[in-house]
């Protein structure tokens, strides 16, 4: 269990574990009966935190930065995107300083303290529904009241504790009662501590907080014990076979109890665990089924798992997803089972919607379902076409005010725009989503692909360079974009960044001839022979054919060469 623990690489159980471990062994130092440990212990812990300093202070060298411990400093990636998240914790925190804003409600004051500068760390988990801090959780969703009623809990156990050694002499050791207790006492405060700690950089789980309350229920086995202790002694036998009947009769009460319990806890598990869970996987079945073009059994099992029930909201989202993802497989169905499916989707949507009005995630969600429909009707149904494209346009606003530091949300909203042929108005959007974050790729890449749809060559250049060179390649799926964007980047004599778009369409179309031959003429006009040779071979693996357009391509760029003429060599790409 520890080596798994280890390998888990989980930054904040490790430290709380070693600062407990720390705290033991300080506690040893000061409270242990011989005097000999005491040293012992303290020179143990001296030594141990000038390592800890000695390491961390190399923080800055090689061999630091490419080892586990590079993750137990703050340029660790997610704590990075913690502070981010507890920054927007405190500028709100003045608005609900007394009740906060609702216990389970992190995700309204983090959408709406969002900033963009969080994808500068990661562009995946960009929505948290927890703090990742204890503290800063409780302090932001039940204000001072209910940070103060958490911390209560800790003051109220140590003060248990400690009260419970002054009883017992202070001393640690294992030649008495009371000093074994005591051993108990501080391995039980330095468990509270990694529990504490730990918290600082997650949130309770079912199983961080069973062992709390587990270990809260020994420190009042502790206390009432020794209450209880000489009552226990003083009791004669006539009273003692008198407490015995009153026992058996206390024992089936409880143990009908436990019955009424346990059929309580099969009922809720039943209703609030396995329903769900049949729900999920049946969602997830069906959405397997879409995947491989089964349009019409997929929804329609997807409308036989999906009842009206309140736990449904991760499976709608698994049906969301498939239909603006694939809605294109809507046209093979007849239409009037097309309108159906389309109405039922957006009911979904507007389902989860319902739960939180304030969720942008939901309400983005709901405008890309929405603009989906618009699009799908088209020109063969305006009316439909407007309503949805409307709905979504008044969702996406929803979801811009819900997190209006969040860069994604409006670049969704500016290709809505662009479909309505609003063509300003979406070049105005991106170039604002960009302003939340000018490190941010995406926007680039959303606005030299909207340049190159509308054919606008000013500013085309620089919103490719910025794109490419904020590794912006690997988020693109479209061929069209990346086929012309090659095109464009070869005529301009920029082969650096042609190649970096070339290599994406290797990883679209892996087995495609013609992709790999592009990416075999782009090296060798850049002098990569090696390369080009590299690719030229794999070309050649998937069709032989292709040797008849190598050969034309050498004599072309041969003859280029020999002219110092290039600009047509984006053509023959």
């Amino acid at each position: 269990m520890l080596w798994e623990f280890w390998i888990c690489r989980t930054s904040g159980a490790i430290i709380g574990l070693f600062l407990s471990l720390m705290l033991l062994i300080f506690l040893f130092g000061v409270l242990h009966e011989r005097k000999k440990i005491r040293r012992l212990s303290l020179i143990t812990f001296i030594i141990a935190v000038i390592t800890v300093v000695g390491l961390f202070s190399q923080y800055q060298a090689d061999w630091f930065q490419k080892s586990f411990l590079r993750n137990l400093t703050p340029q660790k990636v997610t704590f990075q995107t913690r502070l981010i998240s507890w920054e927007g914790a405190a500028k709100d925190f003045k608005n609900h300083p007394i009740f906060g804003t609702g216990f389970g409600n992190y995700a309204i004051i983090f959408d709406r303290h969002f900033d963009s500068r969080f994808f500068n760390y990661t562009t995946s988990e960009t929505y948290f529904d927890r703090a990742h801090n204890n503290l800063i959780d409780i302090a932001s969703t039940t204000g001072t009241v209910g940070l103060l009623a958490y911390l209560s809990i800790f003051v109220a156990a140590l003060f248990y504790l400690f009260s419970e050694l002054k009883a017992n002499g202070y001393r640690v050791a294992l030649r008495e009662l009371k000093q074994r207790r005591n051993l108990e006492i501080i391995i039980i405060i330095s468990l509270l501590a990694a529990y504490f700690i730990q918290n600082l950089a997650i949130f309770d789980s079912f199983v961080t907080y069973l062992g709390m309350m587990i270990i809260l229920g020994f420190i009042y086995y502790l206390r009432s014990e020794r209450e209880d202790r000489g009552v226990i002694e003083g009791v004669s036998e006539i009273k003692t076979v008198a407490s015995s009947k009153i026992y058996l009769k206390k024992q089936s009460t409880e143990v009908f109890l436990l019955i009424i319990l346990l059929l309580s806890a099969y009922i809720f598990t039943a209703n609030f665990n396995l329903k769900p869970k049949r729900t999920l996987e049946g969602a997830i079945q069906a959405y397997s089924l879409g995947l491989s073009g089964q349009a019409e059994a997929s929804y329609k099992m997807f409308q036989e798992v999906l009842k009206d029930h309140p736990l449904e909201r991760d499976a709608r989202v698994v049906v969301i997803n498939l239909f603006t993802s694939n809605w294109e497989q809507l046209k093979t169905l007849e239409p009037a089972r097309a309108d159906e499916i389309i109405e039922f989707v957006i009911g979904l949507a507007q389902k989860n919607v319902e739960y939180n009005p304030y969720d942008s995630l939901m309400q983005m969600q709901l405008s890309q379902v929405a603009d989906v429909a618009a699009r799908f009707y088209g020109n063969d149904n305006l009316e439909k076409a407007n309503f949805y494209s409307s709905l979504a346009m008044q969702a996406i606003e929803y979801a811009i005010e819900a997190s209006p530091g969040r860069a994604p949300v409006y670049l969704v909203k500016a290709q809505m725009l662009l479909t309505r042929g609003e063509n300003d108005a979406a070049i105005e959007t991106v170039e604002y989503a960009i302003s939340l974050n000018d490190k941010y790729y995406e926007g680039y890449c959303r606005l030299a692909q909207f340049y190159m749809y509308l054919q606008v060559q000013d500013g085309l250049k620089e919103a490719l360079n910025s794109c490419i060179d904020l590794n912006g390649a690997s988020s693109i799926s479209s061929s069209q974009f990346l086929t012309s964007s090659i095109g464009y980047l070869v005529d301009e004599g920029d082969f650096e960044r042609a190649i970096t778009f070339a290599l994406r369409l290797t990883v679209l179309y892996p087995n495609d001839a013609e992709t790999f031959l592009n990416v075999a003429k782009i090296y060798l006009i850049m002098g990569e022979n090696d390369l080009s040779a590299q690719y030229l071979r794999q070309a050649y693996a998937f069709d032989p054919k292709i040797a008849d357009d190598w050969e034309m391509f050498l004599d072309f760029w041969l003859g280029e060469e020999g002219d110092g003429n290039g600009d047509e060599t984006g053509a023959q790409l």
